[in-house]
């Protein structure tokens, strides 16, 4: 069926278009394109969508576009203002945290960076094993890291 977009339809198709190109082109220049064919067809989906009302294809990363990966930052913050903390949402938020300032309790500076992946450009690092915590944390709404008994945080001092 040939679809006659509106003017301000197919600007919104033609910049989600562009946008999963250059993507494209990137997965073929890093050599990293079967690693990326989800990517590439959830982007066709989004054009599709677009087709068929722009609102059901966002151009920005929305939660469900993290199928068990560590989500965006961006996104993982907003999705807790808006619906709360889950697990997924405040592992991205840790994970971001411990490439950046480090993952430390707020109150004892217990280092939680050794319990969470170091995130590549795109793709997790693997390379640690995971370890099991011996201080369980809690993340609070405002993005705060505390062991999560007060007892925890004397006996890591």
């Amino acid at each position: 069926m040939w679809l006659e977009l509106r003017e301000d339809e197919r600007a919104i198709y033609d910049a989600r278009h562009a946008q999963g190109k250059a993507e494209l082109e990137n997965f073929q220049q890093e050599e990293v394109g079967s690693r990326n064919y989800a990517h590439v067809l959830q982007q066709i989906l989004r054009l599709r969508q677009t087709c068929n009302h722009v609102d059901l294809a966002q151009m920005d990363p929305v939660e469900e576009d993290y199928d068990g990966t560590i989500m965006d930052y961006e996104v993982a913050v907003a999705g807790i203002n808006a619906h709360g903390l889950n697990q997924n949402r405040g592992v991205s938020v840790v994970c971001f945290m411990k490439d950046g300032q480090g993952a430390n309790c707020a109150e004892c500076n217990y280092d939680y960076n050794d319990y969470f992946p170091s995130l590549a450009m795109t793709e997790i690092e693997e390379s640690k094993p995971k370890k099991k915590m011996p201080t369980p944390l809690l993340l609070t709404k405002c993005l705060h890291i505390y062991c999560k008994s007060p007892s925890a945080c004397k006996v890591s001092n």
